[in-house]
Formats: C-alpha cells, structure tokens, sequence
C-alpha cells in the first residue's frame, strides 16, 4: 500500500460481505513481520552455510537443566 510520502507498507487485508451488503475490511500493516521474517531466513542461510562448510560430522545437542 502506497503512503502519502510516496513509502510502500506491506499490508494484509481481510475483507467481507455482511449480510445487508456491506463490504467489512481490516488493513493491518506487515512490514514489520515481514522484516522479521527476512532477517530469519538471513540467519537460517548463514547457519546452514556455516554449518555446510564444517569438515566431518558435525553433532548439534541441546542440553536443558531444570533448575
């Protein structure tokens, strides 16, 4: 969606048509989710790269202690 300063939002629109006719619609701004999203997918390839890169066999174990 286009901003009055010329800036574009990500947005996501919901919309439905009640029962006299009228058109219900919610916009919700996304350009923080998807911003969030991207910079997971960052990390996700550059720990795969990382990971891809290691000689051998390489064991990932997560250890927990309830306190």
């Amino acid at each position: 969606m286009k901003r009055k300063d010329g800036g574009v939002n990500q947005v996501e629109i919901i919309a439905k048509i009640l029962n006299d006719g009228k058109l219900l619609s919610f916009v919700r701004d996304i350009s923080d989710r998807i911003k969030a999203q991207n910079e997971i997918i960052k990390e996700k390839n550059l720990s795969d790269s990382i990971i891809n890169s290691l000689p051998g066999i390489f064991i990932c174990t997560i250890c927990r202690e309830n306190f």
